[in-house]
C-alpha cells in the first residue's frame, strides 16, 4: 500500500537475474519443474488483471509471490556463494546484511512515515474520529444525514459506534434494493437509512435549514462557517470530514 513501492525489495532484482543465469547454465530450462513455475508464474496474474476499479492493490498478486520468491531464493543462494569466492565469505556476508537493512529502513521510513499521507484520502481516513464525535453529539440531534460521497458510509458508523449487530441486520435488509436495481453498491442507492443516520447526496441550501440536523460531508459539500462544529483532516492538513450542524441545530 505504500506508494512507489513493490511488492518486492530492489535487491531481489540481482536475485531473479542470478537464478535465470543459473537455471540456464544448469540446462534445468529444459526441465519439466521449471516450465511449470514458469507457467503458474504467467497465469497468477490473469484474475488481477480481469479486475477493475480505483485504488491500491498489489494484493491481488499475493498468490503469485510464492513462485516468485522461489525462483528469489533459488538465484539468491547462488549470488551468495559465488560472491563468497570473489569477496570472501565474511565480506560478502558483511554487504549483504548492509543492503537488507538499508532496504528495509528505507521501507520502514516509506511506509509509516511517507505512506499514511499519500494514501489517506483513499482510505477512508478520519472516520474513527468522526464517529467518536457523532456518538456524543447525536442524541442532541433528531436526523443525522451522511453524504454517500464518502464510500459506503454507513460501514463506519455501524462499526465505530458499535452499533448493535442485529439492529443493523435488520436495517440492512431494506438496502438490499440496491441489487433489484441492478446497481453493484449499497452507496449508488439515491437514499438509504441505518436509525437516525439518512445515507444521501447532502443538498446544502436546503438542508441546513432543517430542525436539528446534524450534516456530515466533504469539503465540497459543507462550506467552512459559523455552523461547522467539527472537521477532520487528513494528515496533510486539508479536510477529510466536515460535521455541520443545521440552522436551529444545537451543540
Amino acid at each position: 500500500m505504500a506508494p512507489g513501492i513493490g511488492v518486492l525489495y530492489l535487491f531481489e532484482l540481482a536475485f531473479l537475474v542470478s537464478a535465470i543465469f543459473k537455471i540456464t547454465k544448469l540446462g534445468l530450462i529444459k526441465t519439466y519443474p521449471f516450465w511449470i513455475l514458469v507457467a503458474l508464474i504467467l497465469i497468477t496474474p490473469i484474475p488481477a488483471a480481469l479486475t477493475k476499479g480505483p485504488g491500491l492493490a498489489a494484493n491481488r498478486l499475493a498468490i503469485m509471490m510464492p513462485f516468485i520468491q522461489i525462483l528469489s531464493a533459488f538465484g539468491g543462494i547462488s549470488l551468495f556463494y559465488k560472491l563468497s569466492q570473489v569477496l570472501g565469505k565474511n565480506l560478502n556476508i558483511l554487504a549483504i546484511t548492509v543492503i537488507v537493512i538499508a532496504s528495509l529502513t528505507s521501507f520502514v521510513d516509506r511506509y509509516f512515515y511517507h505512506s499514511p499521507i499519500v494514501v489517506a484520502p483513499h482510505m477512508s481516513y478520519g472516520w474513527d474520529k468522526a464517529a467518536q464525535y457523532l456518538g456524543l453529539v447525536s442524541p442532541n440531534y433528531e436526523k443525522i444525514i451522511v453524504s454517500h460521497e464518502f464510500s459506503e458510509p454507513q460501514i463506519f458508523i455501524g462499526f465505530f459506534l458499535k452499533e448493535d449487530p442485529v439492529f443493523f441486520q435488520q436495517q440492512s435488509k431494506k438496502w438490499l434494493q440496491y441489487e433489484i436495481s441492478g446497481l453493484k453498491f449499497v452507496d449508488q442507492l439515491g437514499e438509504y437509512s441505518l436509525g437516525k443516520y439518512e445515507f444521501r447526496r447532502i443538498n446544502y441550501p436546503s438542508d441546513s435549514r432543517g430542525d436539528n440536523i446534524l450534516l456530515v460531508g466533504k469539503e465540497e459539500e459543507l462550506p467552512l462557517d459559523k455552523n461547522i462544529l467539527k472537521q477532520i483532516n487528513y494528515p496533510d492538513g486539508k479536510p477529510a470530514i466536515r460535521i455541520s450542524k443545521s440552522g436551529l441545530g444545537v451543540l
